[in-house]
């Protein structure tokens, strides 16, 4: 009995790394397009683990290339359904049924692809696909494209109302010098570029990223000191865009913007600094950014 376990043990230690190889022999036979015997290795690799997003993944692309409409979706279904890698099982869905001429359908899954954004590789591989080719002329074919940008979500646009070109000037009105905002990279990057009345310049970048859920803004200048500056993170707080550097780090640092009137024709930038951890503050900056 004690043999029959250690036998045991060492086929389960060493199973992982077979099943890992017929993964990488199956996709090797999709990869040299001999679909019939792809398909027959991921169909044996999903009966041995159904819940091998992977093998899903593989077994739906075989069918597909062998015009196998149906059971394709089918298999892209099951990656969606395991969470596998769902944008990209909502795209070749949407690819198997436009290759089968079946627009209304695909449409379906290129609306739900686009919803909240989409990867920046499967916004390309719709674009280049020959089979949403007969569908890119269409303009509903055009919108959804747009909507596949994955920076075009409300959170990439809250900072938007500081987009444009200013006259910066001092509360009393005395101009400072002009700044010019642009969203740029597809809207992933609003980029600042600065330049005062005397000789200062400087340019910066804020983005809102995904992973933290927070923007950030990096802050250059013509002073040939890149760490004059500290990074900052923050975020929308009742209305106003909201910036701090590292809390760990003394003299805290705090920018706000916010817009002044509803036409959004003029945003107030605000700065102070605390020398004891936010408990109290000191203006060192207040501009009123005044649309041109």
């Amino acid at each position: 009995m004690f043999k029959r376990l250690v036998l045991f043990a060492a086929f389960c230690a060493f199973a992982p790394a077979v099943f890992s190889q017929s993964l990488q022999d199956a996709n090797a036979l999709l990869s040299a397009q001999k679909y019939a015997e792809a398909e027959k290795a991921f169909r044996a690799l999903t009966a041995a683990d159904a819940n091998n997003g992977g093998a899903w993944m593989g077994l739906g692309q075989a069918l597909e290339s062998e015009k196998k409409t149906d059971e394709a979706v089918a298999a892209y279904e099951k990656v969606i359904e395991l969470k596998t890698a769902p944008k990209m099982g909502m795209a070749y869905i949407a690819r198997a049924y436009a290759a089968a001429g079946q627009q209304e359908k695909s449409y379906e899954f290129l609306d739900r692809l686009a919803s909240g954004g989409a990867p920046a590789g499967l916004r390309a591989m719709v674009n280049q696909s020959q089979a949403f080719a007969p569908m890119h002329e269409q303009p509903r074919f055009k919108e959804v494209l747009e909507k596949m940008k994955p920076c075009n979500t409300q959170e990439y646009k809250q900072f938007d109302f500081w987009v444009g070109s200013w006259d910066v000037q001092s509360p009393q009105g005395q101009s400072l010098g002009r700044d010019d905002i642009t969203r740029e990279n597809d809207g992933c990057i609003l980029q600042e570029r600065w330049a005062s009345r005397r000789v200062e310049k400087g340019t910066s970048f804020n983005f809102y990223d995904s992973r933290d859920k927070m923007w950030h803004q990096i802050y250059f200048d013509n002073s040939g000191n890149m760490g004059a500056y500290p990074p900052m993170a923050g975020g929308v707080k009742d209305g106003r865009m909201v910036f701090l550097t590292d809390a760990t780090q003394s003299p805290l640092y705090r920018w706000t913007f916010y817009p002044l009137d509803a036409p959004g024709t003029k945003v107030r930038q605000w700065a102070e600094s605390s020398n004891d951890g936010g408990k109290s503050w000191t203006t060192i900056w207040d501009a009123v950014f005044v649309k041109q």
